[in-house]
């Protein structure tokens, strides 16, 4: 267990802890081992500096190592940014920065220059902070080197592209290209070739914030299109309603009923 005192700095750290003895790689996710350093990183303005530091030290020493399976499955996991997010105080009005930062330390590095699904993580970071241009730029290198490398699951990368495109829409206010981008998204979500289907469904959760953009604008055929993927998104998430545990089960219940709000929304209007 790895404890911190207020005056920790990263100099001692680097020199005592092991990898091990601060995060613990489990079943794809980075968690804190101890309690004092959540409490700490939650807590604590200045310990932002010393995260930063160590993990971009962490990913420059498993980069070297890559070519054994164990270090490999770090650096995927280290780089995966919701684990990434976790690791700094949100507080701190620059901690994205900061994680640019260790993406643009990570991007020239063997391991991810040419890795998908970092890339994918990368467009993500710049989506939380709508540089979408930037995200745009990684969306299209991940899709590239996914196809480079044969790579035949491709359902995170739509899955985020689906994502994309409403939100980036929704930012720009693109009333021209709302019902286009919003049909292109919808499939993207809804023909999603993943097994993990909770991950696609959470995203239309956004369906409710561009019906009240965008709806008002559209033709009648439009309208009507509208409709039926609000209909078959629905019918999609009742399907798989009771397969995707308990916590993500409350999520799509609540997307349901936004659904069904939607339509009956939709109804009086062509009244």
């Amino acid at each position: 267990m790895l404890l911190l005192g207020k005056q920790a700095r990263t100099a001692s750290i680097l020199k005592n802890v092991q990898i091990n003895e601060f995060l613990d790689f489990d079943n794809n996710r980075l968690k804190l081992k101890s309690s004092v350093v959540a409490e700490y990183i939650l807590h604590n303005m200045d310990y932002n500096d010393d995260v930063e530091l160590i993990v971009s030290k962490i990913i420059l020493v498993l980069n070297a190592h890559n070519h054994i399976s164990r270090y490999e499955h770090m650096l995927r996991m280290i780089v995966s940014y919701s684990n990434l997010r976790m690791l700094f105080n949100r507080k701190e009005k620059s901690y994205s920065e900061r994680i640019t930062k260790i993406y643009e330390i990570a991007k020239s590095l063997e391991y991810f220059k040419e890795n998908p699904f970092f890339w994918l993580q990368y467009a993500i970071a710049k989506m939380e902070v709508h540089d979408y241009q930037a995200a745009q730029i990684y969306l299209d290198n991940a899709e590239s080197f996914r196809k480079k490398k044969h790579v035949t699951d491709s359902w995170q990368i739509d899955t985020i592209k689906g994502r994309f495109l409403l939100e980036k829409t929704m930012y720009d206010n693109n009333a021209k290209y709302a019902y286009e981008n919003f049909d292109m998204a919808y499939h993207y979500l809804h023909d999603n070739n993943t097994t993990d289907i909770q991950y696609p469904l959470r995203q239309v959760s956004l369906f409710d914030k561009y019906y009240r953009q965008f709806y008002d604008g559209f033709s009648n055929s439009e309208r009507n299109v509208f409709l039926m993927h609000c209909i078959d998104m629905q019918k999609l998430i009742k399907k798989n309603i009771s397969s995707v545990g308990k916590m993500n089960t409350r999520e799509l219940i609540r997307i349901d009923k936004m659904l069904t709000k939607i339509q009956n929304e939709m109804a009086k209007k062509s009244v």
